[in-house]
Order: C-alpha cells, then sequence, then structure tokens
C-alpha cells in the first residue's frame, strides 16, 4: 500500500498512488502490571492484580491497512485509541481444613476507547468514504475514514464476581 496523493481533497474521487511514500501502522502500546500476594494468615491468603493498557493506533501519518478486514488507504483508516484499558482483580482463598479450600474472586475489563479525526491533514469532514469497484486495486476503501468524522466514543464494563468452595485431598493415600 502505498500513500494516496489525493488524500485530503474534496474534489478528486479517485487514488493516485505515490510509489515513493509507502503506508505503514504505526502504534503506540504500553502496559503497566502489578499483582500482590498478602498471606494474612497461615490459612487466608489474598491476590490483587491491576492491569492497564494504552493503545493509540494510525495516528499523525500511519494508516494503511486491513480495517475490519477490508484494504484502506491510509487517510481512510481511523484513528483509533484506548485510554485506559483496566483490569483489576482480586481473589482469596482459606484452607479451612486438610481436605477442604474456599476460594472466591473478583474480575473487572474496563475499556475506554476512541476514534478520532486523524491529525496528518487528511480528514475534512466534507468528504464521504470511497469503496473502489476497479481501478488499480479492487475493492479499496479511501477518502475517509469509517469512523465518525468528529470522533466517537464508546466506553465497555465486564465485572463478575466468582465464589467456588471445592474439595482439595492434600494428604497423600497409600495403596
Amino acid at each position: 500500500m502505498f500513500w494516496n496523493k489525493n488524500a485530503g481533497d474534496p474534489n478528486a474521487w479517485t487514488v493516485d498512488f505515490d510509489r515513493s511514500k509507502p503506508a505503514f501502522t504505526n502504534r503506540v502500546e504500553r502496559q503497566a502490571t502489578i499483582r500482590l500476594t498478602w498471606q494474612a494468615t497461615p490459612r487466608n491468603k489474598f491476590n490483587m492484580l491491576w492491569a492497564e493498557q494504552y493503545l493509540d493506533s494510525n495516528y499523525g501519518n500511519g494508516g494503511g491497512a486491513e480495517t475490519a478486514g477490508q484494504l484502506t488507504t491510509p487517510e481512510a483508516t481511523p484513528r483509533s485509541y484506548y485510554i485506559p484499558s483496566r483490569q483489576p482483580h482480586a481473589t482469596w482463598s482459606s484452607a479451612i481444613s486438610g481436605r477442604l479450600l474456599a476460594e472466591a474472586g473478583w474480575g473487572m475489563y474496563q475499556a475506554r476507547y476512541r476514534f478520532g479525526p486523524r491529525n496528518d491533514g487528511t480528514q475534512d469532514p466534507r468528504m464521504i468514504q470511497v469503496l473502489e469497484q476497479g481501478g488499480e486495486v479492487p475493492n479499496l476503501l479511501s477518502r475517509a475514514p469509517a469512523a465518525p468524522a468528529q470522533g466517537g466514543f464508546a466506553h465497555s464494563l465486564i465485572g463478575n464476581l466468582a465464589s467456588v468452595l471445592g474439595v482439595a485431598d492434600v494428604r497423600h493415600r497409600r495403596a
């Protein structure tokens, strides 16, 4: 894939590849994770985990890849970022007896993802997306991102509380 010379021009409806500028996908991904384990008593143990993720893709001059399975030119590749994505978890376990272990846990996934306007000068709210029917690359999306031109925001929150009571035989049996 190459850059489109007509990117950002509302009067141009065709793709004209600039063979001197190969397209690329750029992403910034960061993650920080911490896990703590505390043995409160000989029978009670607590685990806590917190993970934060940050992702920014197709910013600056990036783009030009498959978007949801569709080949796109760089200017038609939406900018998307997850700021932040969180995954906190907590568990507790207690050996009630030599044969009985109690466990409980809680976990959550939270994501805030956004689709923002491109910041490379090719974003124009007057432009609509075009799907090439023929041309050099059939079924190629060009001109404008499929995401909302002014940007969009979505929030996902998934949580669960699990409690499990199990039996564990920690003694060795002789045959």
